[in-house]
Parts: C-alpha cells; sequence; structure tokens
C-alpha cells in the first residue's frame, strides 16, 4: 500500500475518509459526479437532481438510496463464501451443532461470526476431558487489541478437540462447516443430539443478519454527512474490517447483541 504521505491524505477520496474504503485517491479533482460508480451504486442520484442540492448534502429520498446502495456492497464482501447449513443447529454466540456418533454432538464457529472478526490472530480452545455446562465460557477470538469470548451451548463433557491452527486454516474450517471439537452432552440435550430442531437455528441466523443490517444502516446513515458526497470512488475496495466501517463502539454493541441472539 503507498505511503500516506501528506500528499495523499489531502487527496484522500471522500469515501476513504468516511471509513468506508481501505486505499482509494481522487484522481478526479473530487468532480465525484464524473466517477464511473456513480452508476453502478444503485443510481444514487443522478447529476441533474444534484445540480439543484447543495454541495455538501443529499436530499432523503437519495441518502437512502445511497445508504441502501451501500449496505448492498457491503454485504456482498460479508457474505462472499458464507453459506447456510441446514444440517447443523445455529446457537448463540457463534455456535453452531451437529449430532455426531455413540452420543455425541460436534461443535464448531459460524463462518459469519467469525468473518465478523476479522482479522482474527487467534483461537483459543479449551482441553479435552473439561466438564462443560451451557452459557459458560469455553473458547475466545482474537483480534486486534480485544479478546472475544465464546460460550458453550450445552453442558457435558469435551472428548475431543481440533489441534492449534492458524488463524487462516480456522476461518477455513468454519467455510468448510469443519467442527473445531466434540462434546458428550448431558441426556437434557436429547434435541442437539438428534438435530430435530433445526428451525430454532434458523431463525436465530436470520435475526442475526438483521441485527448486522441495522448496525450497517445506522452507521453509513451517519456517515453520508457533511463532505461525503453522492457517489462512491471509482475503483475503491470495499473495508472487510466491519469495526473499520461502523467504528468501534458500534461494532462491540453490534458483538454484544449477537452474542445473545
Amino acid at each position: 500500500m503507498p505511503v500516506n504521505t501528506e500528499q495523499n491524505r489531502d487527496e484522500r477520496c471522500i469515501w476513504m475518509a468516511a471509513g468506508l474504503i481501505k486505499y482509494k485517491l481522487c484522481d478526479r479533482d473530487f468532480q465525484c459526479e464524473q466517477c464511473a460508480l456513480n452508476r453502478a451504486m444503485c443510481g444514487i442520484l443522478p447529476l441533474s437532481e444534484a445540480e439543484n442540492q447543495p454541495q455538501n448534502a443529499l436530499p432523503g429520498s437519495a441518502r437512502e438510496a445511497a445508504v441502501e446502495g451501500l449496505v448492498a456492497n457491503y454485504l456482498k464482501v460479508l457474505f462472499r463464501d458464507i453459506q447456510l447449513h441446514l444440517d447443523v443447529q445455529y446457537h448463540r454466540g457463534g455456535f453452531w451443532s451437529r449430532p455426531g456418533n455413540e452420543k455425541r454432538v460436534t461443535l464448531g464457529l459460524d463462518p459469519l461470526f467469525l468473518k465478523l472478526l476479522t482479522p482474527v490472530s487467534r483461537v483459543i480452545l479449551p482441553e479435552a476431558g473439561r466438564k462443560i455446562r451451557e452459557d459458560q465460557l469455553i473458547a475466545w477470538v482474537q483480534r486486534k487489541n480485544a479478546t472475544i469470548p465464546l460460550y458453550s451451548p450445552v453442558s457435558g463433557v469435551i472428548a475431543e478437540v481440533g489441534s492449534d491452527r492458524e488463524p487462516g486454516d480456522i476461518m477455513e474450517l468454519a467455510r468448510q462447516y469443519q467442527p473445531i471439537m466434540t462434546v458428550l452432552p448431558d441426556e437434557q440435550y436429547g434435541s442437539v443430539l438428534s438435530g430435530d430442531d433445526p428451525v430454532r437455528g434458523l431463525h436465530r441466523y436470520a435475526n442475526r443478519m438483521e441485527k448486522i443490517l441495522g448496525s450497517l444502516r445506522e452507521s453509513l446513515r451517519s456517515n453520508l454527512t457533511g463532505e461525503a458526497g453522492i457517489t462512491l470512488a471509482d475503483g475503491g475496495e470495499m473495508e472487510s474490517d466491519i469495526e473499520s466501517s461502523i467504528g468501534t463502539e458500534r461494532f462491540f454493541e453490534l458483538i454484544k447483541l449477537l452474542m445473545v441472539a
């Protein structure tokens, strides 16, 4: 990435300054209406309509169209390579479960939840043989300067735990829906063993996505003010770190909501 000199800072795209693009310098002297992505971003605001608007403002309808266009483009990045599986149950706090052999259940990490925590530096797993209870802290995800706790969806005994892996390997395991541990659950968790209650998990997953959408919309509405302009810069790359897009405070509020969703 180019060195961020004082001149570069002066030439930063307005959407880079808003935190929505990783890196993009303006090469059009901030004549945003000439950018090719002005038409690609859901027709945010035609130039003919923009001429009668203040230079630093968007009318309500165009502003909402801009928000929805940016949300749609961000979700393409967030949901890329993410699949929803009907043979697992989704639980609070980022775990999924799948019935295994000999009255055991395998636990894995929801790839969407893990991708929200990008960049991940380490996943700390518990030891095999440990007795655990539902909603007990059993694992951690480390990212930047924060550690995100993960809570068990079942009570029982941890039978097996996957070996330590690099963050990229953990993300690949999550994308492939490979388990990270096996648990021998207590008898009252029959529905987890049988896998006969997937609907509740699907509702939970849908609720999780609604919370993500809500946080993105709220943040982008705040960013589309002042000199934000009316277009996304030509050729910019959407930010994959959601914290950089919605801000640290709103990011951790979202994670807390998803831990109980």
